[in-house]
Formats: C-alpha cells, structure tokens, sequence
C-alpha cells in the first residue's frame, strides 16, 4: 500500500478477500467497467444508513490510500455529511494476526505503519500525537519511600510464581535494572524498582504530596492497556498504591490512575462502600478548585460519579470495585479526568485557559504529577473524615459542586 509519502508499505491486505477476486463469477464484469484495469469498479463517493431510531445519515466517503496490487481501497475516511461525525476505516488487519503470522517481512513496515497511523488520527480525527511515544513502555516503581518500597517487592514476591505475579488479567515481574526486564505485552509487564522516566516528574509528585498512605508507593507507566488490569487481582497489593498511566490503550472510563484503598469492613467507609465513589469525585474536582486562585474554575460532579465542565461537558469519572477478604475491603479504584486533551471534548487546561481569557488572569496549567498528588491529597482528607465523622459533613461539600443544583 502506497499512501502521503509511505511507499509500497507491507500489510496483510491479501490475506483477507475484502476485494474482488480473479476467481469471483463478476470480476471480469467488473474489470470490463473500469478505466484502470482494477478488479475494483466504480468507487462511491457517499453512502446512506439507517440508525437505530429510524434516521438516514448521509456518508461522504474519501479514498485515502489503495492497494499497490490490486487497486483496492486500503484507507477510506468517512465524514456525516452536514455534521461533525467521522470515521477512519482500514483494510488492514495486522493488528488482529499473531505474530506468527505476521513473519519478518511485515515486521519491517512496522515503523510505517505507525507513523502512517499517528498521520492519520491527526490529520482527519484531530487527535494530538506525541510523535515521541513509544508504542510499549516499562513500568517503574519511582524510589521516594525505600522502606516502603522493599516491603512491598518482598510481600509480592511471596505470592509470585516462577517470578511472576499474576493479576486478574496480566502478570507482572520486578527488575532492578532495565537490562534485566522482558519486553512488555498486553499480559506482561516488568516493573523497574530503579531508574526514572522524563514523562513523569517524581520530584514534582512527592512535592506536592502530603498524605500518609495513599499515592506513597506509585506505579508509573508512559503507555498501558488499562490501569486497573493492575490493581485487581485475588490477592491484594499495599493498601494505597497508586498506579498512574499517561496513555492507555483500554480502559473502562478511560482512567488516568487506579487506586486500591483497605478498610475494615466494620468501618464507617467498610459500612458505606458506595459512598467511595462519591467520595473520590468530589476529591477530584476540590484537587484543582482547591488551589489558590482556582475555585471559579467550571468543574462540576453529576451524580452518582461524573466530572463535568460546566454543565453539558463530560470530563471524568470514577469506577469502584471491591471485595471483602476476612474483616476487610479490598476497594479498586479507576479514575479519570481529562487534564490536557481538547478533544473529544474539553479538558481541564482548556478551562484554565479560557478562565485567564475572561478574566485577565494568569493561572497556570496543571500537570500530571501536581494533578495527581493533589487529588490523594484530597481523597485521604475526606475519607478520614468520613471514617471519623460520617458522611453528612462530606454530603454539604458535595452539593457545593453537584451540577443539578445549578440547573
């Protein structure tokens, strides 16, 4: 496939007969009325469908990149005529073949493929590309608490088997230096207990953090399938542990970190489990509105666990899952908020940025390591005080912020 400045890019096109072939009964009806030669006819330039409700939408359909071979559609962009909608549609599937099949020879085109993918979503999806971003990343295990730290590696190590320790979805072994490690997959991940990442300030985060357990002993990775593949598992991590992505490739509501918090399960916070998730939302939005300068800052919560912006832009959200092991809770956090990504619809930063627009104000954009310290900051003040006193003091601080209430 030839497409922009990519040339004769290896893929899996004829693997799969998504294209007429010399074989079919109507190629050579087909061949007779093209122009080219092709055994590909007349390409249409727009489509009609039927949603669910009944309502027709017009297709207007571009050919992005074809076949070197056969003349076929490889690429094709797809824009809902008259609105905003768009798709991007691939004849590509490399990315659903094992890596036996793929062979050497496809592995060379990796690089473009990618680089043709990243031109892609900027292009037509309008979706910022760190042209830097490495398609796997290690996980590291940044070293402000040693103590800590080496109590956890060695608790974990006791639950591992042959050096792995296995979590619901992955398994995961502990390094002390990169040469030592694997290479990560989907269900694999070498965690670094040395070294550090330029994506993520761990002089920044420690300084901004004030608690005494939670986000104490964190799990950074630049790139992960989802957060809470991590954190959930039969046996339980250190209560606390924070594991923060700045990029995932799955995720149930897209989570920025994931937390796993214990509680007693005779507790105030052990008695009121849903609460958490309630909890944790308000700490999210109190972690920017909080800050100096910061409280006209639109963030709103609608219940029972969403982050909003103003009163029509979904930002975040929070998920929980628990479990109850003897006399305690296992509680697994996911959450998520938007920091600096416009699309696909607002973010915190752009807030900011329109807030210092209006008012002539110079408030600074926030950045992951002041964002996520401040939001543990925040999650561990209210769930002491809701462990000491209730919910009826936290409920007052919610409806501050709860979006219904400005309707």
């Amino acid at each position: 496939m030839s497409y922009n400045k990519w040339k004769n890019v290896q893929l899996l096109h004829h693997q799969h007969c998504f294209h007429s072939s010399p074989k079919h009964k109507n190629t050579k009806a087909l061949e007779k009325k093209s122009n080219t030669g092709s055994a590909v006819s007349v390409e249409p330039t727009f489509v009609e469908i039927t949603d669910e409700y009944g309502v027709r939408h017009r297709l207007d359909l571009k050919v992005l990149a074809k076949d070197d071979t056969w003349g076929a559609p490889s690429l094709l962009v797809a824009n809902v005529s008259g609105k905003s909608g768009k798709a991007l549609f691939s004849q590509d599937p490399s990315q659903c073949i094992t890596c036996e099949l793929k062979g050497e020879q496809l592995k060379k085109s990796n690089e473009s493929r990618l680089e043709i993918l990243r031109h892609l979503l900027s292009t037509y999806m309008d979706i910022e590309i760190d042209s830097e971003a490495k398609e796997r990343s290690q996980m590291n295990l940044p070293d402000y608490t040693p103590a800590l730290k080496q109590k956890f590696v060695e608790e974990m190590k006791k639950e591992s088997k042959d050096g792995l320790l296995v979590r619901h979805s992955l398994s995961i072994s502990f390094h002390n230096k990169e040469a030592q490690s694997s290479i990560p997959s989907r269900s694999f991940l070498p965690i670094l207990l040395t070294g550090y990442t330029k994506e993520f300030s761990t002089v920044k985060y420690f300084e901004e953090l004030n608690t005494s357990f939670i986000g104490r002993l964190v799990v950074f990775c630049e790139v992960l399938s989802s957060t809470m593949n991590v954190v959930l598992g039969k046996s339980p991590l250190e209560d606390g542990i924070a594991v923060i992505a700045i990029r995932q490739r799955e995720g149930r509501g897209c989570t920025m970190f994931s937390l796993q918090l214990h509680f007693s399960a005779s507790s105030n916070m052990g008695q009121c489990l849903p609460f958490l998730q309630h909890l944790m939302s308000l700490a999210m939005v109190t972690a920017v509105t909080g800050i100096p300068g910061y409280k006209d800052i639109p963030l709103r919560l609608k219940w029972p666990n969403d982050i909003y912006l103003n009163s029509n832009t979904k930002i975040g959200g929070v998920i929980v899952e628990a479990s109850i092991q003897g006399g305690r809770v296992i509680a697994n956090l996911g959450c998520g908020i938007n920091l600096s990504n416009t699309n696909p619809t607002s973010c915190i930063n752009a807030a900011i940025r329109e807030y210092n627009a209006a008012t002539k104000a110079k408030l600074a954009e926030l950045t992951y390591e002041v964002l996520c310290a401040r939001i543990f900051n925040q999650a561990e003040y209210f769930i002491k005080r809701f462990q000491e006193n209730g919910a009826d003091e936290i409920i007052k601080e919610y409806y501050n912020y709860w979006l219904h209430g400005y309707e």
